[in-house]
């Protein structure tokens, strides 16, 4: 379902998807504009980002075939991809699994 505060709001959303350095440019934009649907979607977008930082410090630890960290670098990956292909379809849904926790966490932004 479209959302009528997606508005103007879809390219920071977008964008802060991109990288930890869109992420703090669609921050920062959307301090003067205060977009709902932006803010949404920073907040995912922080979310899945620090995932992929904190992934950085996580001992290489090897399960059969798989590494862990390559399990979690990929898992985050495809949810940027979702947060990107929502917050273009202008929709306000929460990323698979984590999506409402990172809402909940990063109430504040």
């Amino acid at each position: 379902m479209k959302n009528l505060s997606a508005q103007g709001g879809k390219t920071l959303a977008i964008v802060s998807y991109i990288t930890v350095i869109g992420w703090l440019i669609a921050f920062f934009l959307n301090r003067d504009k205060q977009n709902y649907f932006s803010k949404f979607h920073i907040r995912q977008a922080l979310g899945v980002h620090l995932l992929l930082i904190l992934n950085s410090y996580v001992p290489r630890i090897h399960i059969l075939f798989f590494d862990i960290r390559s399990i979690i670098t990929t898992i985050g990956i495809v949810l940027l991809v979702i947060g990107i292909l929502y917050a273009s379809k202008e929709e306000e849904k929460p990323l698979p699994f984590v999506g409402e926790y990172f809402q909940d966490w990063f109430k504040s932004i």
